[in-house]
């Protein structure tokens, strides 16, 4: 009897003191994490106050406009170049804008063609940022004339801990049985706050992305040129020799009397008349105006 009252005395209080030292364990777990929270938060907060800072998130950018010799080879060189340093050539474009055409005579069987034209260029890459100043040294040096230069740093140091902070203090989302409206409504809600994190992560790789490579616009042109082409002269071509055009015209005369003569033979019942009437004031007029 006493083994029992003391089994049911001593269990309840040892699961007593057991539970009150696992709470303090717990909060003071719990009391640590954050303190640990809290000096992280503080410690990205004072590295973003320098702006020459490794963690800021700089996003740097180079845009020109220039005049060289030869659009098609510095072309060329560029994307070499910019391939040769692990960098990427995401679109290269070229084209002719043609200003006049003049047709002028050059043989009595061809003809001169001269085209103005101006070619340009409009290319945009992406460098490592570590090799973006030589790029752009390059790219000065092959200039011939530098209409515009644009260099840009961007900073995205402060969206970048705002969808970092975000994301490290929304919870997991746990999805209620659709048994009612409350709890279709709960799922949509936990939706668009997981869509939400997920848009905060895909745009914090975007920044990195462009942290971590430079894009470089580029649009070249080069100085106006003619285009002169020896071409057939159509009129010479398409022009009959004298000869031809004299024995055609004998077909042609020939062809016009014989159509006459036709016209005329089409046309002997006249003549008959006209033959019956002629014989007729032969016959018998003179007798009247003589009578």
């Amino acid at each position: 009897m006493r083994s029992s009252l003391f089994y049911w005395a001593a269990v309840p209080a040892f699961m007593l003191v057991y539970s009150c030292q696992a709470g303090r364990s717990y909060a003071r777990d719990e009391q640590v994490q954050t303190v640990s929270d809290s000096t992280t938060v503080a410690q990205r907060e004072h590295n973003m106050l320098s702006l020459t800072s490794a963690e800021r998130k700089r996003i740097r950018s180079a845009d020109f406009r220039c005049r060289v010799n030869n659009v098609q080879q510095t072309s060329e060189r560029v994307e070499r170049l910019v391939r040769s340093l692990n960098g990427v050539v995401e679109e290269s474009t070229q084209q002719n804008e043609y200003r006049s055409s003049k047709d002028i005579r050059y043989k009595p069987d061809s003809i001169k063609r001269v085209q103005l034209y101006t070619t340009t260029s409009n290319i945009r890459l992406r460098v490592p940022v570590t090799h973006l100043d030589s790029v752009v040294y390059t790219l000065s040096a092959l200039s011939s004339f530098v209409d515009a230069r644009k260099l840009s740093d961007k900073d995205a140091s402060l969206l970048y801990l705002s969808n970092e902070l975000q994301n490290e203090s929304t919870p997991a989302p746990v999805l209620a049985p659709t048994r009612n409206d409350k709890a279709i409504d709960m799922n949509a809600v936990q939706a668009d706050k997981t869509a939400e994190a997920v848009h905060r992560k895909i745009e914090n790789l975007q920044i990195r992305e462009d942290v971590a490579y430079s894009t470089i616009t580029l649009q070249l042109y080069q100085p106006e040129t003619a285009d002169v082409q020896v071409l057939v002269n159509p009129d010479y071509v398409t022009s009959t020799p004298f000869a031809t055009a004299s024995l055609n015209a004998l077909r042609d005369g020939a062809g016009a009397v014989l159509g006459f003569a036709v016209v005329l033979i089409a046309l002997w019942p006249l003549w008959i008349l006209a033959g019956l009437g002629y014989w007729g004031y032969r016959r018998f007029g003179k007798k009247v105006l003589a009578g």
